[in-house]
């Protein structure tokens, strides 16, 4: 295509810089202009926060058909092992009429009284997770608290068997680079070989559910087709409930990373959380907006239309960079400072905007503050022990790999 009428600029977002801490380059791009174009992605960038909020709250325009379409080409294995693979458009990645459709089958289950119920049993898991690392004088935060809650939270309310927990775990990792990443041609056929496998289980578990209904969500869902067969097709249930299988703790895992990364890196502002823990609340969503779990995000034209004046043809490929975004001085006063009684905190993009506005977002803030509770609780002189931080390269989700803690002063 020929040039747009904007800056060019290529992110290189699977480069060992950015990979590394994103936001250096995230805050060149929303300097130069509210709207680059990539000529390597083939994609408008658009940073600023009023410009995104508009495409959000415009889904008529700005399709999220491409949301999870593979941001590189996938390999010929991988390929012909997916040939057979079929996930309807049900969520994130679908439009009207059939996403208000979807989410009215989801978000009606997930209601007030459903998540209060959960945060108990939530809030006990954690407690139990929490006390054993603390037991540890050096842990690793991923591996014991961040990864398995999460899971456990969002299988459980699913209704899936806990024997089967470790399985669907694995089935799960690495997927962000089929989808956002750059993976190896080996590694997308093995994760092409997972996602056949958990369908395949999800299918199965599906159709014992539509014989057997127990008291769980994924029965719930079913008999919505039940009732409606055509409103929900079979295959849209299977979609709908593998979709949320990974969907239901994965960014929840990455927030948690995060957050309690950069508050260990901001001793002043944990200690503050520690000396007053009614300030967790805020100082979740101020770690959602200073560094998100999803620093970007995809749309696509469905016709010619302008953004910050600037021409963007029809089926142009959008990404919105909700991570400058989250740090724009005209929406945040001195963005870069890290602030848990900041007062607009919670109108970070992180969970989205608008009718994809995410269904978990609940769920995930009632884990980040069960969690960040216990630990400021518990363990108030908590601090990162030594270690170099890394991410998994991708376009679109951020969270540490690991996170090793001090749980006690070293000698």
């Amino acid at each position: 295509m020929t040039t747009p009428g904007c800056p060019v600029r290529r992110l290189e977002p699977f480069s060992a810089e950015f990979t590394a801490d994103p936001y250096p380059t995230l805050a060149r791009v929303r300097e130069e202009g509210p709207v680059v174009y990539d000529d390597s992605l083939d994609m408008f960038v658009v940073s600023r926060y009023d410009d995104i909020d508009s495409i959000l709250m415009d889904p008529q325009t700005f399709s999220s058909g491409n949301v999870v379409r593979p941001v590189c080409p996938v390999g010929e294995e991988a390929r012909e092992i997916l040939a057979n693979f079929h996930l309807d458009p049900v969520l994130a990645n679908s439009d009207p009429p059939r996403h208000p459709r979807m989410r009215r089958v989801t978000a009606k289950r997930l209601t007030p009284r459903r998540m209060h119920m959960l945060e108990s049993e939530i809030r006990a898991r954690a407690e139990q997770l929490v006390d054993a690392m603390l037991a540890l004088p050096v842990a690793d935060f991923a591996a014991e608290v961040a990864f398995p809650l999460p899971a456990y939270t969002g299988l459980v309310l699913l209704g899936y068997p806990s024997e089967d927990f470790e399985q669907l775990k694995a089935w799960s990792r690495n997927r962000v680079q089929l989808n956002w990443g750059r993976a190896d041609p080996a590694l997308q056929a093995e994760i092409a070989r997972n996602l056949v496998a958990h369908w395949e289980y999800t299918s199965r578990v599906v159709m014992d559910r539509y014989d057997n209904p127990q008291d769980d969500l994924i029965s719930e869902v079913v008999q919505s087709h039940r009732e409606d067969p055509e409103g929900l097709t079979l295959n849209e249930v299977i979609t709908l409930i593998f979709t949320i299988t990974t969907a239901a703790h994965e960014s929840t895992t990455n927030a948690m990373l995060n957050a309690l990364r950069v508050l260990l890196e901001h001793p002043d502002q944990y200690a503050l959380l520690a000396r007053d823990p009614s300030l967790v609340p805020n100082a979740v969503e101020e770690t959602l907006r200073y560094v998100g779990s999803v620093i970007s995000w995809r749309r696509q034209t469905t016709a010619a239309t302008q953004v910050a004046g600037v021409d963007i043809p029809a089926g142009s490929q959008v990404l919105m960079l909700f991570g400058a975004a989250n740090r724009d001085p005209a929406h945040f006063a001195e963005p870069q400072r890290f602030d848990v009684t900041r007062d607009n905190a919670s109108q970070h993009f992180t969970f989205g905007r608008g009718t994809h506005y995410c269904l978990g977002a609940a769920l995930a803030r009632i884990q980040l503050q069960v969690v960040l509770d216990l630990l400021v609780r518990r363990a108030p002189s908590l601090q990162l022990a030594p270690q170099e931080i890394e991410f998994m390269p991708n376009l679109s989700h951020r969270g540490p790999l690991r996170l090793l803690v001090r749980t006690s002063a070293p000698a």
